[in-house]
C-alpha cells in the first residue's frame, strides 16, 4: 500500500469531537427527506460510523485514569495505549509517529486505514471505564463522596 493511499483514511484532530458529540463532523447514509445522503465533511473520505464514546464513558475512563494511574500497571498500560492508537490514527494529519512506524516498521505499511487502530482506544476505555465505576463504588463505600 503506497503512503498517499494509506493515509487517505486518517483521522483528524476536528473528529476528536465525536468521541463525545457522534454527528460532530456529519455522518455518512443518513436519511434526509426520503432521500439517503452523506452528511460527512472531515478529512477521511467517507464514513459510516462516528468514533463515539459517550460523555459518560469517557468520564468514567477518566476517573479511572485519576485514580488509578500511579499504583496500577494496566492503567498505565491502556493510557499510554490509547494516547498512541490516537497520535497513529492522524496519520498524515501528526506525521511524526506514524511516518516512523509506516517506513521502519515490518508490515506496518500493510495496514491501509491509520483510523482502524481506534480499536485499541475502544477496548482500552471501555476497561479504564470499569475501573472508574470501580473507583466510584470504592469513593462511595468509603463515604467520601454521598449519594
Amino acid at each position: 500500500v503506497d503512503y498517499d493511499y494509506a493515509t487517505s483514511w486518517s483521522f483528524s484532530p476536528a473528529e476528536v469531537m465525536t468521541f463525545f458529540v457522534p454527528y460532530w463532523v456529519g455522518f455518512g447514509d443518513v436519511e434526509y427527506k426520503g432521500q439517503k445522503t452523506n452528511t460527512y465533511w472531515g478529512q477521511m473520505p467517507f464514513t459510516t460510523s462516528p468514533m463515539y464514546f459517550g460523555i459518560l464513558t469517557i468520564l468514567l475512563a477518566i476517573i479511572g485514569i485519576i485514580y488509578n494511574f500511579k499504583k496500577n500497571i494496566l492503567v498505565q498500560s491502556l493510557t499510554i495505549i490509547s494516547f498512541l492508537a490516537l497520535i497513529l490514527s492522524f496519520g498524515r494529519t501528526f506525521p511524526i509517529l506514524f511516518d516512523l512506524m509506516f517506513y521502519n516498521f515490518p508490515y506496518f505499511s500493510s495496514f491501509r486505514a491509520p483510523v482502524m487502530i481506534h480499536i485499541m482506544i475502544n477496548v482500552s476505555f471501555v476497561i479504564l471505564a470499569g475501573f472508574g465505576i470501580k473507583s466510584v463504588l470504592d469513593l462511595i463505600k468509603d463515604n467520601k463522596i454521598g449519594l
